[in-house]
């Protein structure tokens, strides 16, 4: 159970004058809106090729650093919000947040699922990824990509793994509640809805067999 090594993530971009309703003009031409601000820093509109922050958000850019040029002028950053269209899910706006190397920061990174979960093989088994994202807390410069779960200890149905299973690497603290579930083995719903059947038969033919030999005890008396 390690974590993948983070690696920095690029895009370009260049002053906005656009503001306002202007910005829809900027979309059309295939150009997003978005703002750069940070800890006593002045907050700067800028604006960068959509095809470019698809790229960037593809490629993990919601929890990795981000080397974000504007004008030539370099800025180490952060993800932190991205606006989507309620329809087509096309980014709208994005903020992106300044960092100092040697001040720690919160961010989110994705949980990866690796090996193979010996109750997978069981019959009836459903495996399900409940938590695909947890939130960290290290320098800029140690956040991961991904941190990754060894689901090769998850054995027997009806047993999970949870954000305490995740072995952080050093410098890197957790800060999603440990006992929140990340992944779950269980009977499908069928191979449940059968096994209560099962019970409920196995329970009536002990109550009828109870109530036989109760039967039978009351006629052995009356003689």
């Amino acid at each position: 159970m390690t974590s993948t090594n983070g690696t920095t993530l690029t895009l370009e971009g260049e002053r906005r004058e656009a503001l306002g309703r202007h910005v829809k003009a900027l979309r059309r031409e295939g150009i997003t809106p978005a703002n750069l601000y940070g800890r006593g820093a002045e907050s700067v509109s800028f604006q960068a090729e959509s095809r470019a922050l698809d790229r960037l958000v593809t490629d993990g850019g919601r929890g990795s650093l981000v080397e974000l040029t504007i004008d030539g002028e370099k800025h180490q950053t952060l993800l932190r919000t991205l606006q989507r269209h309620p329809v087509t899910r096309a980014i709208m706006h994005a903020d992106f947040y300044i960092v100092e190397m040697n001040r720690a920061v919160q961010t989110t990174v994705p949980v990866h699922l690796v090996g193979d979960a010996p109750a997978a093989r069981l019959p009836g088994a459903v495996i399900t990824h409940l938590t695909h994202e947890v939130t960290i807390e290290c320098l800029p410069a140690n956040i991961p990509s991904a941190m990754e779960l060894d689901v090769s200890e998850l054995e027997e149905l009806e047993t999970a793994l949870y954000v305490s299973d995740i072995a952080a690497p050093e410098g890197v603290e957790v800060l999603t509640d440990g006992e929140t579930i990340i992944v779950r083995a269980t009977h499908s719903r069928v191979t449940a809805a059968m096994a209560a059947e099962d019970a409920e038969a196995e329970a009536e033919l002990e109550e009828g067999a109870a109530e036989a030999a109760a039967s039978a005890e009351e006629s052995s008396g009356d003689e």
